[in-house]
């Protein structure tokens, strides 16, 4: 079962590279598009100042988020369930991931590839093993002696919490900007749009101290469910080869997303543009420090309603928010779906030919 495992484990990395490759075509078009919408930049700049900030988050930031990832939300005790098999958990919660991100792009939709990962990985998990167990729901934990937030708890609030913290962020740092009368203020859109750049900067770096960590972690916990590494620690080939695949997605782009996002959701202003990216990196950034793992596009989007919200609500395209909106509620389970059922394939196949 050696080589079994050795090709289980090149099959995961590969797809986890690819993955990135998506989320960087779709998040980081995403992050790019309120700094594209406004003309604070150029789209070749912005592009160059997403993948500085992105490099420096991955390598610079705490692995708090990839250390959640590898040991707070699936696990197997030992003699539960063979090796093979927890391989195939990481690799079905990593495809089924890439799956759903992919039909996600073909419809322009900024979908949450965090939604989408930690769906697949509960589906996978739940699927290989057979048994809920296999998921650290963190329920237990709530009504534990000293009340905390762990396992798939933790990923719900930061699912949810984040998003709303962007929003609420987002309408009172532009509620503010009206107080002070800066938004009117022509010689002040200048300083906002060089704001914008060195808030993109800050937002890619907490992109890849969070979002960018989901896949590191999935590969390190299958590294250590096999003893290749005997501790924690994203080794600094896996950080380069992530950092590269992002770097690729990003280069390759996604018109639809910068559209979606720069203009789908509201005819963005400098002010709102720069409000909704300083929420969105606050909220991301408290997210990283606490090891959540969040969605930096769904928080993005959020803010970006709030900002705009703020002054003019009738000008939001509510029905493209609704749409977003049905999507990110739809993805967990429907990629819980998809990674349920590529472990199950997987399984059967190990099964079949080389026994239980």
């Amino acid at each position: 079962m050696v080589m079994v495992d050795d090709g289980l484990m090149a099959v995961l990395i590969c797809t986890g590279m690819w993955f990135s490759v998506i989320n960087g075509m779709n998040d980081i078009s995403g992050l790019i598009a309120p700094v594209v919408a406004t003309r604070a930049t150029s789209v070749v700049r912005a592009h160059a100042l997403a993948i500085v900030g992105l490099w420096l988050g991955i390598f610079l930031a705490h692995a708090a988020v990839a250390r959640t990832v590898a040991l707070g939300l699936v696990h197997f005790p030992k003699h539960t369930l063979p090796p093979s098999f927890v391989l195939v958990v990481w690799l079905g919660g990593v495809a089924g991931a890439v799956i759903w991100g992919i039909c996600a792009r073909r419809l322009g939709v900024p979908t949450s590839a965090t939604h989408a990962f930690m769906g697949s990985l509960c589906g996978a998990a739940l699927a290989a093993s057979g048994s809920t167990s296999s998921v650290d729901w963190g329920v237990a934990s709530l009504f534990s002696t000293v009340p905390h937030i762990q396992g798939m708890m933790k990923v719900v609030g930061g699912l949810i919490l984040s998003p709303l913290a962007g929003s609420l962020l987002g309408y009172l740092m532009f509620r503010l900007l009206i107080l002070l009368g800066v938004r009117a203020s022509q010689a002040a859109h200048g300083v906002l749009r060089r704001g914008q750049c060195a808030i993109l900067v800050l937002a890619a770096f907490c992109y890849g101290s969070n979002d960018a960590q989901n896949v590191m972690g999935a590969i390190v916990g299958a590294l250590m469910s096999r003893a290749w590494i005997a501790s924690f620690h994203v080794p600094w080939w896996l950080g380069l080869m992530n950092a590269i695949a992002l770097t690729v997605g990003v280069l390759i782009g996604s018109s639809r997303i910068i559209r979606t996002v720069g203009s789908g959701l509201i005819a963005l202003t400098v002010a709102e543009a720069t409000c909704g990216q300083a929420a969105e990196t606050m909220s991301v950034l408290t997210a990283a420090h606490l090891g959540a793992p969040v969605s930096s596009s769904q928080v993005l989007s959020s803010a970006l309603v709030g900002a705009g919200g703020a002054y003019r609500p009738r000008h939001v395209r509510w029905a493209r928010v609704r749409q977003i909106l049905f999507v990110w509620i739809i993805t967990f389970p429907g990629a819980c779906a998809v990674g349920g059922t590529l472990a199950t394939i997987l399984r059967l196949v190990l099964e079949v030919t080389h026994g239980p």
